[in-house]
């Protein structure tokens, strides 16, 4: 009887530990997430950006993100024993569709966009703003050096003055 109650367990722990090995790998394919029939909404926003924002919100949600493609628009993540899937796609240079293709709260991962979004884009303005100041502090560093330099003669050709019109010869009057 015992051995028997051991052979059941041995079997039973066998079995249990092929089936969690098929379930990790069933959970690491991430080729079987397609777009399609997902909860989507369009950004007006370009398309760098909201790529870059729903992959910070999926770290910020700890998932842990299997592929994350900007050339695709492609990322998926595993969270427990969910795959998810976001699509983003470019529709023109302002305007961005993001799909996610799980039942996580899309109304928490949208407002969560949002604000990442904006987060980005503000980062964008900054570094344009301190590419644009780097720009003008290197033109002012080199502008005494342009005002020290031997300066070319620029040659010019003798402007002609316009000359008055001859005057009527004035004529004289005689007595008479």
């Amino acid at each position: 009887m015992r051995k028997s109650a051991t052979l059941i367990l041995a079997l039973a722990a066998v079995l249990l530990s092929g089936g969690c090995d098929v379930l990790s790998q069933k959970i690491s394919r991430t080729d079987s997430v397609q777009p399609g029939g997902g909860s989507s909404l369009i950004f007006n926003r370009p398309y760098e950006i909201v790529f870059a924002a729903v992959v910070r919100v999926m770290n910020l949600n700890e998932q842990d993100i299997r592929e994350a493609d900007s050339q695709t628009g492609r990322i998926v993540a595993v969270s427990g024993t969910r795959r998810i899937g976001v699509f983003v796609e470019k529709f023109s240079d302002i305007q961005t569709r993001v799909e996610i293709t799980s039942n996580i709260r899309e109304d928490d991962f949208f407002s969560q966009l949002r604000e990442q979004i904006i987060v980005y884009e503000k980062k964008k303005a900054l570094k344009a703003e301190s590419e644009r100041i780097a720009l003008e502090k290197k033109a002012e560093e080199n502008a005494p050096l342009r005002a020290n330099a031997p300066r070319k003669a620029i040659p010019t050709e003798p402007v002609e003055q316009p000359q008055a019109a001859p005057a009527e010869p004035q004529r004289r009057r005689y007595p008479r």
